[in-house]
């Protein structure tokens, strides 16, 4: 394959296909990518599904400032078998108006996820992805709102060191997705890149069903995103702010660096559990009186008031187990560079 053109803020190189390799994306190589500016298009053919450099300067703004923010929260691991059985719950809860975004300016979230059920051991690697979120408070109805999102992912370039590659991207349309009471997205997906070459090998070995592309690259950012704001708005999951002693900020500032921002990371485990147990327990005996208390989730439901107005009374995570929040907890909530 000839070489891909790849931008790189206003700039723009060649690399060679299998000069990059994948990297496993962590709060700290996040801010490191951001001071850098090191967000990159990612590889293609086909120049008008992909971001230009004015797109990716402002991607590469949002992103930098999420993080100074500390709005970047760090979701830890989530099975690919929970965020099937979450997302479509909770994306009509979303076009209702029951699930709120963490903030109402740019924010990015990170999590690693695996397919443990599937028969390929490749597809059962460890992968991680992040993903940049831009909400407009002011669209839609409540908090059903518009928002665009987009997936990034963890790349080493030989010649460029860590970066950010940018792969499918929305647009959530609140008011018709209000109306119709579904999700209606504007979709970029990745995979059409390489469109006008699918006749070739080796993309003649994709599906090259349009819809169908369409459908896998908005569940691609949707289903992870619906996940993080179900898991941010059930009661009872735990959440730490993770900073840097401020010692050690006063020192880099004296040295001319810039301030090491704090970042969220919340405690998936018991939300995992509860809702993996939710599938089974029709399958397994719920115990007996000497059982141990199993994390389950109660559902959160609509609640209608007789002026005609409704409020969404949350779920609620029961039964974390004080191992679960023991281990969590146990992370130093502070963490010392290697200068």
């Amino acid at each position: 394959m000839e070489d891909v053109v790849i931008p790189l803020g206003n700039d723009q190189f060649g690399i060679e296909v299998g000069e990059s390799e994948s990297l496993i994306l962590t709060p700290e190589r996040l801010r490191e990518i951001s001071e850098r500016n090191a967000l990159t298009s990612g590889p293609g053919l086909d120049h008008s599904y992909m971001p230009t450099s004015q797109e990716l300067n402002h991607m590469a703004e949002m992103l930098r400032e999420a993080i100074n923010r500390g709005q970047m929260i760090d979701f830890g691991h989530w099975p690919n078998d929970m965020i099937k059985q979450t997302s479509h719950r909770v994306g009509r809860l979303y076009s209702e108006g029951a699930m709120a975004h963490p903030f109402r300016t740019p924010y990015i979230f990170l999590h690693s996820w695996s397919d443990e059920k599937n028969p390929s051991l490749e597809l059962r690697k460890v992968v991680t992805n992040a993903y940049l979120i831009n909400p407009f408070p002011n669209s839609g109805d409540g908090i059903c709102i518009d928002f665009e999102a987009v997936e990034l992912e963890g790349t080493r370039l030989e010649s460029v060191g860590n970066c950010l590659t940018v792969g499918n991207r929305i647009s959530f349309l609140a008011t018709e997705s209000l109306r119709d009471r579904n999700a209606t997205l504007n979709v970029i997906p990745f995979a059409m890149r390489f469109y006008s070459v699918k006749d070739k090998d080796p993309f003649d070995k994709m599906e090259w069903n349009e819809k169908r592309m369409m459908d896998l690259a908005a569940s691609n950012v949707l289903e992870p995103l619906m996940v993080a704001l179900s898991i941010l708005n059930t009661r009872g999951v735990e959440t730490q702010i993770v900073t840097v002693k401020e010692s050690l900020n006063k020192a880099r500032m004296k040295r001319g660096k810039s301030r090491i921002p704090p970042y969220r990371r919340v405690d998936s485990s018991g939300y995992v559990t509860a809702i993996q147990r939710r599938q089974e327990r029709n399958k397994d005996s719920q115990g007996g009186h000497h059982a141990s208390p199993i994390p389950h989730m109660r559902i959160g439901h609509w609640r209608h008031y007789q002026t005609g107005e409704k409020s969404f009374i949350r779920d609620t995570l029961v039964n974390a187990t004080e191992e679960m929040r023991n281990a969590f907890v146990s992370h130093r909530s502070h963490y010392t560079i290697k200068e």
